[in-house]
Order: structure tokens, then sequence, then C-alpha cells
């Protein structure tokens, strides 16, 4: 069953199409990455979802039902702005409390809804802060949990890393993780080492238009890439080394010759043997290396349906 269907949704400012009938489906439980240049669309989407705007055509359905139809009980969707605040008079845990009464909770159940989701981000012990002496970080995690408060069916997340240090971003990657299969959670992102680690669909808008969606995999065309960080600079004779090998369909150094990206088939990005093939001619040409990563090939792709400008 599919979670999200949006048929031909368009919204016009100023007769500029900001979306220009655009659809695509979201499948249940699944965790969706929404990409594009600036000026994609990407936060008008979300804001047609959330109800911040009207349409000026085309429709959304949320399993099954009309977007314009949905009661606010318990919501059915739920939204983390780039931008989220939080006010300063009052504490976090008084405006989750608020907010859960604001879907239908009773005061007890706001309160234990309030302790729920701030648990699930770890800043239970922070509840009592107000939002000016929250950290950027947790000011990001905060506004997340608040995007679980009624466990929504939908969630929508815009850049919910931005600005963090890599271990906090670690952690709400971690959390988005968990969601799926429970959630259906669509991420609006730049960072596309993100969205190829966390989602299993992506969808790609530019200039108001749809683009693609598709599957990951499918859309990667099942290619992966296995990157090596070289201790040391690489030369044009390891490159032609890597490149006679059979299962290596194309590699690359990077502009500082230090990094070495070896693309493969998909199924191969576990070969143990391949890797230690590689090894080898680092070896042999008097190279280590000091870190290894493998992902998929989403940001070429991605380069290559919006003509290098994403």
């Amino acid at each position: 069953m599919n979670a999200l269907e949006i048929i031909q949704l368009s919204k016009l400012f100023n007769r500029v199409a900001a979306l220009n009938q655009v659809s695509f489906e979201v499948p249940e439980g699944s965790v969706v990455g929404l990409v594009g240049p600036n000026g994609a669309g990407k936060t008008t989407l979300f804001s047609l979802l959330a109800g911040f705007l009207q349409p000026s055509g085309g429709e959304f359905r949320l399993f099954g039902e009309g977007g314009e139809r949905l009661t606010p009980g318990k919501g059915a969707i739920s939204i983390l702005p780039q931008d989220a605040r939080f006010l300063n008079q009052i504490s976090i845990f008084r405006h989750f409390i608020w907010y859960a009464r604001l879907m239908g909770f009773s005061p007890p159940e706001a309160e234990e809804e309030a302790r729920r989701v701030l648990k699930e981000v770890d800043l239970l012990e922070a509840g009592n802060k107000q939002g000016d002496q929250l950290s950027h970080g947790m000011h990001k995690r905060m506004a997340i949990a608040q995007t679980l408060i009624g466990s929504a069916k939908i969630i929508l997340l815009d850049e919910p890393t931005a600005g963090l240090d890599p271990a906090q971003a670690r952690n709400v990657r971690e959390l988005v993780r968990g969601l799926k299969g429970k959630q259906t959670v669509v991420v609006s992102s730049h960072n596309l080492d993100e969205i190829a680690d966390i989602c299993d669909h992506v969808v790609i808008l530019d200039k108001g238009k749809l683009i693609s969606s598709e599957n990951l995999s499918e859309f990667t065309k099942e290619t992966a890439k296995i990157t090596f960080t070289l201790a040391a600079e690489a030369t044009g004779a390891l490159l032609q080394a890597i490149l006679d090998l059979s299962l290596i369909s194309d590699a690359s150094l990077s502009a500082d010759l230090k990094k070495l990206v070896c693309i493969v088939d998909s199924h191969h990005l576990d070969n143990a043997d391949l890797v230690t093939a590689v090894v080898g001619i680092l070896s042999a040409n008097g190279l280590s290396f000091t870190d290894i990563r493998k992902g998929s090939t989403l940001e070429e792709r991605f380069l290559d349906v919006t003509d290098g400008q994403g």
C-alpha cells in the first residue's frame, strides 16, 4: 500500500510554478529521500503536504484519503521545518505537552508522550530547558522529537542533520533508520551520502518538475563505489593497474591524488577478493590506505539527471 500519492500537484507564486504537475508515490513504511537543487520545489512540496499552503492544482492522498479531508486529531502527518524554533518563555517539556494536547491527548497522556519522544532523542534530562538555552545540536534533536509526538503515520524531515556535528548527525540517521517499517519518512537533504545511507527510495525535483522517482538501487543502476583514502599521493600507473581489474567498471583519483574511487556492480561491493586485489596493487605501488568506504553512486546519477546543476 502507498502511504502517499501525489497526483499532478502544482503551486504557483505570481504565475511562476514552484511545483509543476508533480506526481509520484511513496510506499508505506519506506524512508524516501527528496533531493534537488536549491529552488527545486522541495520545501513548497512539504508545505503543501503539511497544509501550510494550498495547491494551485492537483491533489495528494494519504493512505487513499484526500489531503483536504484529513482531520487534525492525532495527526496523520508531521513535519520538521528546516528552521523550526521553540519559544524562550516556557520549557521544551511544556511545549511538548501543549503539542500533544492539541493532538487530542489527555493531560496525563500528554505528559507521558512528551517523556517518550524526549527519550527517543536522548534528551529527557534537557526537557526543562527553554529554547534559548539549547545548543544547535540539541535544538535540532528537540525539533525531531516534536515530529514524533503522536506517532504520525508520515513524517517529513527538512534537512534534519543540517549544522550538526558528525556524531550528532549519525545519531539522527540511526533514529530515522529505526523508523523504517514502522512509519513512513520523507527526508529532504542536500547530503546525498546521507540519502544513500538511510533511504530505500529517491525522488528528484528540479525547477519544480519531477525528474525521477525510483527505488534507490534501480536509480543508481545497481552500481556502487569503494573509496580508498590513501596515505600518500597516487600516480597514473596505479590508476591504470586498478582499471585492468576485471570487476572494476571505472576508477578515478581525487584532485589531491589521495582518494581512489572504484566503481563496481553492487553485488561485488562486499567481494573480499576484489578488495584484496586492490590492496595488492596499492602495496605494489608503495602505497597504503587509511580508510575504506563503500556506498552508492547517487551523487553521480543525481548530477547526470540535473545536468550537473544539483
